[in-house]
């Protein structure tokens, strides 16, 4: 079984090996047949996970409110695109619902499960490791003096946060 497709390449002269033509089998390819066995292959998966962990926006957010006593929304958040088909059902099977904000701790660790590895992947890296630093730890502020707190930990972990 052969690949459909072609590798050119003018400036591999590589005949010392038996090489194949990837369309046709042919021994007119300038690639070693060897190569096939050494490219890793993404899943279906793979694939769904790098889609989801690329459109995570991760981040603290800091809002002002008249919904509550302090004034101030202030926690850590996930916010993710609407889902649908494949990428839903692979949330899904992670126990995972499919939304668009994700703000409790344990959904949060949850979908930062995902990540392990990817952080490449994230658009903002720095907001991610901000997010994981303060994932249940920064609880919602109820009063000025939380509010304050609050703010003061967050500032402690961008400072402490490696470059």
């Amino acid at each position: 079984m052969y690949i459909v497709g072609s590798f050119n390449s003018d400036t591999d002269d590589n005949h010392s090996v038996p090489v194949v033509d990837i369309a046709s089998g042919d021994e007119k390819s300038r690639r070693p047949m060897g190569f096939l066995d050494r490219t890793p292959t993404l899943t279906y998966d793979d694939f769904t996970r790098i889609l989801i962990v690329s459109t995570l926006r991760p981040a603290i957010r800091c809002q002002k409110t008249t919904s509550r006593a302090c004034g101030y929304i202030i926690r850590p958040e996930i916010r993710l695109p609407r889902l649908e088909g494949r990428a839903a059902q692979y949330l899904e099977s992670l126990g995972i619902e499919p939304r668009e904000v994700y703000a409790k701790p344990e959904e949060i660790t949850r979908v930062l499960s995902i990540t392990k590895g990817m952080d490449e992947f994230v658009p903002d890296v720095d907001s991610l490791r901000l997010v994981r630093a303060l994932n249940g730890r920064l609880k919602q502020p109820r009063t000025h003096d939380e509010v304050i707190d609050a703010l003061q930990m967050i500032q402690d972990a961008i400072s402490s946060e490696p470059s």
